[in-house]
């Protein structure tokens, strides 16, 4: 995916190899579709255009791996906090 070897996933470059054939088959063994990719890309895009390999690898090992209870309640928790920040900030204002 990454054609010019810098390390980086620009969206021209992950668009064109959704196209290959190969890597068709290779999203298809995972289970994936391209819709399911092309918001996978969009999620870890931070607005730039671009993604890290690094990412994009962690984040497909990532979603193949079942995710355990604890996972859950970690997120959950996390979101409870940030949902209490933004109340106190609004509470502030």
């Amino acid at each position: 995916m990454d054609s010019t070897g810098d390390g980086i996933i620009s969206e021209d470059e992950f668009l064109e190899a959704l196209e290959n054939p190969e890597v068709s088959e290779f999203l298809e063994s995972l289970g994936m579709s391209k819709q399911e990719m092309q918001s996978l890309f969009s999620i870890l895009d931070d607005g730039g255009g671009n993604i890290s390999w690094e990412e994009f690898v962690e984040a497909i090992v990532r979603l193949k791996r079942a995710p355990r209870e604890s996972d859950i309640i970690s997120i959950e928790r996390g979101l409870a906090q940030i949902k209490a920040c933004v109340l106190r900030i609004e509470s502030s204002k």
